[in-house]
């Protein structure tokens, strides 16, 4: 079902994985954002946890008919190696091919060595356990799980996807002294991988991607800001059962827009009203001007979508009732992020949304949601 990039050198050194998409139809990437699965709910056919992730991921197969699945991390709440393992049996059943990062739930092994699956041995099942898993560690310099899927048409590269690691939360300190915890950087060797990728695909003609990550980029905050005429107020003032796209938002985002920002938080990139330090990625982009859209999870209650100096940043919809997320099954906000691949790049990106029928009273949002700002949507 995969395959790995070794037909023509220029390419294997631009793209670890390629896949071919139809000229007759567009390309289906679906999602799936924050699964946060435990051993102890996957192994109980009763649990409301698993039968919820079960039936969200395939109804959003049997509604978006996916041609490859990306996960945006924190696949385990807890890191244990069962839960590697049995996730990857479930997703290998699907007969899709399917990629994910490392979210910092994955890695409970630096806080419980012994308690936690090793990065060593996530590696090592994520290359080659699993016939439909696209994974390379990549070097160790940029962290662990950073590589390229080319999707083709022909022998025309249409997209190329960035998987990146986004490391884990750390201390920074304000130019006042004040101590905080915020997202760990895009590091240099990671930003140098990134630019040369950027140049060999384009020697490829392959002029459009997409940047999957965890925790979000320092563009997400920059755009959540920008969006957001009033983060305070907000955040503290908006409820579940009375949200609506464009709350709080500037009038010049809502057309471009879409999706909720409930939590400030260092799940948004934005702490006790700290940006987490600038590491130069999102000028970056916008220099190289390649990457249209960047995709992070990591924050269950922010499914935002902004269009920000010529990037679409967007945290992705939180999947399945992993970490208690209740909240998500009550007002609707479960499902994933589904990105349509042309023969030219990109042309949409939107949220899939998928009742819990335990909650389909209750769940008002059906179907696709996407900008154009709707202004008669309550989640």
């Amino acid at each position: 079902m995969k395959t790995e990039c070794c037909c023509r050198p220029e390419v294997a050194g631009t793209f670890d994985f390629v896949l071919e998409k139809r000229p007759d139809r567009d390309y289906v990437i679906l999602v799936l954002s924050d699964t946060q699965m435990l051993a102890w709910w996957w192994s109980n056919e009763a649990s409301p946890e698993r039968n919820s992730l079960r039936y969200t991921i395939e109804e959003l197969i049997n509604n978006t008919d996916p041609d490859l699945i990306l996960c945006t991390g924190d696949i385990t709440a807890d890191g244990r190696e069962e839960v590697f393992r049995d996730f990857g049996v479930y997703m290998d059943s699907l007969e899709i091919p399917w990629a994910t990062v490392w979210g910092n739930h994955d890695h409970t092994y630096r806080i419980f060595p012994d308690y936690g699956m090793s990065l060593a041995d996530m590696e090592a099942l994520y290359t080659n356990g699993f016939k439909n898993c696209l994974f390379c560690a990549g070097d160790p310099a940029m962290g662990s799980g950073n590589f390229t899927i080319g999707i083709c048409e022909g022998e025309r590269f249409v997209e190329a996807i960035f998987m990146m690691d986004s490391h884990t939360v750390q201390a920074y300190t304000d130019a006042d002294g004040h101590e905080f915890m915020s997202e760990a950087s895009i590091n240099d060797a990671q930003q140098a991988w990134y630019r040369e990728r950027v140049e060999a695909m384009r020697q490829l003609g392959c002029l459009d991607s997409t940047i999957v990550t965890h925790q979000p980029l320092t563009g997400h905050a920059m755009a959540f800001r920008a969006a957001l005429a009033d983060l305070d107020t907000y955040t503290s003032q908006l409820r579940p059962d009375s949200a609506k796209y464009g709350v709080g938002w500037r009038e010049e985002y809502k057309d471009t827009s879409f999706g909720i920002f409930r939590v400030k938080c260092d799940c948004a990139g934005l702490v006790c009203g700290h940006i987490h330090p600038d590491d130069g990625m999102h000028d970056l982009l916008r220099t190289l001007g390649h990457t249209k859209n960047a995709v992070c999870g990591h924050c269950h209650e922010n499914n935002m979508s902004v269009l920000f100096e010529g990037i679409r940043y967007t945290h992705g919809l939180k999947t399945g009732g992993g970490a208690n997320s209740y909240w998500n099954f009550d007002f609707g906000q479960n499902g994933g992020t589904v990105i349509r691949v042309a023969s030219d790049g990109v042309t949409d990106l939107y949220h899939e949304y998928v009742p819990y029928p335990d909650f389909f009273e209750k769940s008002q949002c059906h179907g696709k949601v996407r900008a154009p700002f709707d202004p008669e949507y309550n989640g």
